[in-house]
């Protein structure tokens, strides 16, 4: 319904009543879901917004990000909206000591000379519809009037309405103002939200949490632009600006936006989808390398890195799915979604999960322990993708099959089938073929050199049994009435593994290990937070070192303490030579390593006499030993030999050294 005869009013804040509704103090559910990481997560859900209102899906979606300020007596009625803070003081005085230190800052904001704004517009999209009605369910409406509320299509990014509250997290006022352009060449309009509490007025009406810089009691749309913007709104074309009144993230925002953009908008931006400019940069499929390889060197981004090479290597494997191997039980079509894959030495060994706008979702874990190997799954079909983002939780980071309200049984199995798919085309496609012998998938790098010295009881198998078996890692339990030790944490955090003889690849060498308690001598794990596998355990810190022993290796503090993939093995009783084998999920820096002897009732330092990390000589002080970097995912070996002349279980600590 269009406004006809709408009455010429002056803008004003208005804050509707809450007579017989709940009041609302500041702690405002979803925007609180933003606060942890507000501009990765306005960056996210901006883009996806935008993307969800593409006009021509031929042509890319444009995003703005741009920072600028006014000055402060020309916010739109900057009177009357301190008059607002000065109510919710008076109403919360007293009352909420959380709604008071908010309304202490925004009133310092408020009388400022100067007032920063972030403006984030988009391009080559609809712009917010019904912008010139009272109509419900409209673009417009379900983004300005309706919490919890949305209505886009069911390929869309996004569906729960939490999104929008992003904005409101990266303002220190609360306060957005919308301006919209919906017809090429038309009048524009625009309207502020103050997303701040409930609070009593003068005349002791009771408000609602928000309020509208609107026009009649009815918070109706402004026709036309705001004009304390006047100096940066540009806009020729329809689509839609956001303007964030007192933008709080000043400090290397660009940077975080350009970051956010990078690792959720990789595909898009690589499929020509999306173009996102932040102040005087701009990211494009043509340039976007450039901004993969300027990402930090940190685990966060370096999957990234990974998923980047997926999309342009010449060795990608592209994999369109038919629905013989996946999805006929479910009504899908063939190509209604694509796996790439790429075998590379020190993947990640993840594969990345997208739907239709390509936005990244989760990854997928836990399909090879042995395989070295990063892929990127492409929901494309109009039926998936449907299927999926029913399943999809409001972070947009999870699958559960529960959400898919019509029938969560069936959500199940097609949940369990692709992940089942895609780790069987892994190993399919990656696995080596060896001809005469096969070992046990990841033996190979954990077995040393020269095993001819190997202590224990050894045996040897020279062939695998047709028969199918499987070994199951399950987590062990705390042991009682002690403290928490680095043992109980190794088996924290950890999936259970199998092994299966269609995924093995030789000979099976058994034998003594040399491990420490809880010692792992299965498959290696995931390793990284959380998990430990093959390191010994112990009642001894060893904070301090021998009096009067002029220090080589630096004192390690507990707090650095991780835990990475480990294990031990003796290569010569006689002569106390142990190796360490050594993976890491993340890069560690000079490791600081300790080696203690694990006896039945305590453990004693192991006295080391010399240690090389990958064949070079290391720094060595009495039980510890100062390693080199140990890259991500890449195998290290320290050789290392002990004042000790029996076969002993050792035990051993990796902590983070000083970069």
């Amino acid at each position: 319904m269009l406004f006809s005869k709408r009455k010429i009013e002056k803008p004003q804040w208005e804050y509707p009543s809450a007579r017989g509704l709940q009041l609302e103090s500041v702690n405002n559910a979803a925007i609180e879901t933003f606060k942890g990481n507000p501009l990765s997560s306005l960056a996210r859900e901006i883009c996806q917004n935008s993307l969800d209102a593409v006009d021509d899906a031929t042509k890319p979606v444009i995003v703005s990000f741009d920072a600028f300020n006014i000055k402060t007596n020309m916010f739109p009625e900057v009177v009357s909206y301190r008059n607002v803070f000065d109510s919710a003081k008076q109403t919360w005085q007293n009352k909420n000591k959380q709604a008071i230190e908010f309304i202490d800052k925004a009133q310092n904001v408020l009388h400022e000379d100067v007032m920063y704004f972030l403006k984030i517009s988009d391009y080559n999209t609809k712009g917010l519809e019904g912008a010139e009605s009272k109509d419900i369910g409209t673009p417009w409406s379900t983004l300005i009037k309706e919490k919890g509320s949305s209505n886009k299509s069911d390929t869309s990014g996004g569906s729960f309405g939490i999104g929008k509250a992003a904005p409101f997290a990266c303002s220190d006022l609360r306060t957005v103002f919308y301006s919209t352009r919906i017809y090429e060449h038309q009048a524009d309009y625009h309207i502020g939200v103050s997303n701040i509490m409930s609070f009593q007025k003068p005349d002791e009406t009771i408000t609602q949490g928000v309020g509208f810089y609107s026009i009649g009691d009815n918070t109706e749309s402004i026709k036309g632009k705001l004009e304390c913007f006047n100096q940066v709104d540009d806009r020729t074309s329809k689509g839609t600006d956001i303007y964030i009144a007192a933008f709080n993230q000043m400090k290397y925002w660009e940077e975080s936006i350009i970051h956010s953009i990078v690792i959720n908008f990789l595909v898009t931006i690589w499929k020509k989808k999306l173009i996102v400019k932040v102040g005087d940069k701009a990211i494009n499929s043509d340039n976007l390398k450039d901004y993969v390889d300027q990402l930090p060197n940190k685990d966060a981004y370096n999957d990234i890195k990974d998923y980047y090479e997926v999309l342009t290597s010449d060795e990608t494997q592209k994999i369109t799915i038919h629905k013989n191997e996946y999805g006929e039980a479910f009504g899908y079509e063939d190509g209604e979604a694509v796996l790439y894959l790429l075998k590379k030495q020190g993947a990640n060994r993840r594969i990345m999960m997208t739907r239709s706008v390509g936005m990244r979702l989760f990854e997928q874990k836990n399909i090879s322990s042995s395989i070295f190997f990063t892929g990127i799954l492409m929901i494309e079909g109009q039926k998936m993708n449907m299927d999926f983002k029913k399943m999809e939780n409001p972070a947009h980071n999870e699958w559960s099959p529960e959400r898919y309200i019509e029938n969560p049984a069936k959500a199940r199995r097609m949940l369990k089938a692709l992940k089942k798919y895609t780790k069987d085309k892994v190993i399919e496609l990656f696995r080596e073929e060896v001809t005469n012998e096969m070992d046990a998938v990841g033996m190979s790098d954990f077995l040393p050199d020269d095993t001819s010295n190997q202590i224990g009881n050894i045996k040897k198998r020279e062939s695998l049994e047709n028969k199918t078996k499987e070994i199951k890692v399950k987590k062990k339990s705390k042991p009682k009435n002690t403290q928490k030790t680095e043992i109980e944490s190794e088996n924290e955090g950890f999936d259970e593994i199998e092994i299966k003889d269609d995924e093995l690849t030789g000979n099976i060498t058994e034998g003594s290990t040399g491990g420490g308690n809880n010692t792992d001598t299965s498959e290696d794990r995931e390793g990284g937070e959380g998990g430990n596998p093959g390191h010994g355990g112990g009642s001894h810190d060893f904070e301090e070192d021998d009096k009067g022993e002029t220090m080589t290796v630096p004192q390690p503090h507990k707090k650095n303490l991780i835990y990475p993939k480990l294990k031990t093995i003796c290569t010569n009783q006689k002569n106390g030579q142990y190796t360490l084998m050594i993976k890491s999920t993340k890069n560690i820096d000079n490791p600081i390593i300790e080696l203690f002897i694990i006896g039945e009732q305590s453990d004693t330092r192991a006295q080391l006499i010399e240690a090389k990390h990958n064949g070079v000589t290391t720094k060595i002080t009495n039980n510890r030993l100062q390693a080199f970097k140990i890259e991500k995912n890449v195998l290290n070996k320290i050789d290392v030999t002990i004042n000790f002349d029996k076969l002993a279980r050792i035990g051993v600590k990796v902590y983070a050294g000083k970069k």
